[in-house]
């Protein structure tokens, strides 16, 4: 809600209702500061899954605050803290992030969402983790995460088991997840774009590439025939001793590429 807010607005104003615009920014303002007053959990470094009916925090520690730094509604003083707390075992299992704590007293791993690991869930995590220049963090989620997917032949399913790899040797398939499924699928691409540090500015003709960090194991990605707007571009990623460049191949059309290190 809070990120949709801010987009709409930004289409809004850029459409010349100015009032519309306004009125959502301000409640996207305003949600932003509920959300960090009324659902942080400072004793557990993380944010509430939701409130109850006495509006009291249900206190399970969960992957969804990681969709918040996704949106942005994360509070810049807060986002360190809860990077830690996603990237803690009980949260972390070796082959992805945990849709909820082991920890926690109805910790199932083979529950639907009460234990299992989303590819889906993971790569949005990962992108927002890299969106507040937690890149290390960032790409612990996405290394376990590519290293589970060679073990479905980086075909995802829809979800597979949160069992810690220092106990199985293999990801554990959820006995009835869908594979191919459309988000599972798609979550690859984002993970490509949070390893490269890649936004679009499609209004603006450019695109944006802040701190490329692929991982140690991975030495060469290309990017090619990606649409910006109109434009097209290949892009090369090349890593070398931890540190990542980036050429442009070829560019067709009006795009900016903007590279920041």
């Amino acid at each position: 809600m809070y990120d949709a807010k801010r987009r709409i607005g930004r289409v809004a104003r850029a459409l010349g209702h100015d009032d519309i615009a306004e009125q959502l920014e301000h409640e996207a303002v305003q949600l932003k500061e509920r959300y960090n007053r009324d659902f942080w959990m400072n004793e557990n470094n993380t944010y509430a899954v939701g409130l109850d009916a006495n509006k009291e925090q249900i206190k399970s520690v969960t992957s969804n605050p990681g969709h918040g730094l996704w949106s942005g509604i994360v509070e810049n003083a807060k986002a360190q803290r809860l990077a830690r707390r996603l990237c803690a075992p009980d949260m972390l299992s070796g082959w992805g992030v945990r849709t909820l704590s082991a920890m926690n007293p109805g910790y199932d791993p083979i529950g639907y969402h009460t234990g299992s690991i989303w590819p889906h869930d993971n790569s949005i995590i990962a992108h927002g983790l890299m969106l507040y220049g937690f890149s290390d963090e960032s790409n612990r989620v996405i290394n376990e995460l590519a290293l589970a997917g060679a073990f479905f032949d980086y075909r995802y399913p829809e979800l597979f088991c949160g069992y810690a790899r220092d106990d199985v040797p293999v990801p554990v398939e959820y006995p009835v997840a869908c594979r191919p499924q459309a988000w599972a699928t798609g979550a690859p691409l984002l993970m490509m774009r949070s390893y490269a540090g890649m936004t679009a500015d499609v209004p603006n003709k450019t695109l944006s590439i802040v701190r490329p960090s692929l991982p140690a194991w991975l030495e060469r990605a290309e990017v090619i025939g990606m649409r910006v707007g109109s434009a097209r571009v290949d892009l090369l990623f090349v890593q070398s001793g931890g540190t990542t460049g980036v050429q442009v191949m070829r560019k067709d059309g009006d795009l900016d590429v903007i590279v920041r290190y």
